[in-house]
């Protein structure tokens, strides 16, 4: 079945939201965690319906996805373009300010950057969107800054980075509750 393209005009005059930037909590767990992580569907009767997991992901007894709280200005997912000519992908860099210090910050950013999980960012309109899979993980630094006496909050900077065949929509409920 061939590819059927609609046009790609904004619903301007409907009270249109476009703000730009995310919401305050984004979600993240290990893949360790998960009883079964949901792919892509196979075939869907819709196209556009290809790049959705509508299934939650399930976890194994006593996890679910964890929180991660965001500055609300602070927050951003960029979705670029990566490869050549009859290949490519994207790279999804997000990027969240997450004020604060203590012990479970400093676990945390040591931690990550070796672990692998499924991160939902969600946009300013709470369209989640899914960093990392099965098969393609996300790579995680995390830096701190203190801030000045003069303003600016102390906290740790988190960026996420992942190379993925697909930007992947997740349209399911997120689990916040430890599987049982």
């Amino acid at each position: 079945m061939p590819t059927v393209y609609k046009k790609l005009v904004p619903a301007f005059g409907t009270a249109y939201n476009n703000m730009g930037g995310t919401l305050s909590l984004a979600h993240w767990s290990p893949v360790g965690d998960f009883l079964v992580l949901q792919p892509l569907p196979p075939s869907p009767t819709n196209p556009e319906d290809a790049y959705e997991i509508v299934t939650a992901h399930t976890f194994k007894t006593g996890f679910c996805f964890l929180e991660i709280y965001t500055s609300h200005t602070k927050g951003q997912s960029v979705w670029e373009p990566v490869g050549e000519e009859d290949g490519g992908g994207w790279k999804a860099t997000a990027t969240l300010f997450i004020p604060g210090d203590g012990k479970e910050m400093t676990f945390m950013a040591n931690r990550i950057r070796s672990d692998w999980g499924i991160f939902l960012i969600p946009d300013a309109d709470g369209t989640i969107n899914q960093i990392g899979t099965a098969k393609h993980k996300p790579f995680v630094k995390m830096g701190k800054d203190t801030g000045l006496i003069s303003g600016g909050g102390k906290g740790y900077t988190m960026t996420i980075e992942c190379y993925q065949p697909d930007k992947v929509l997740y349209k399911a409920a997120v689990t916040i509750v430890p599987a049982t």
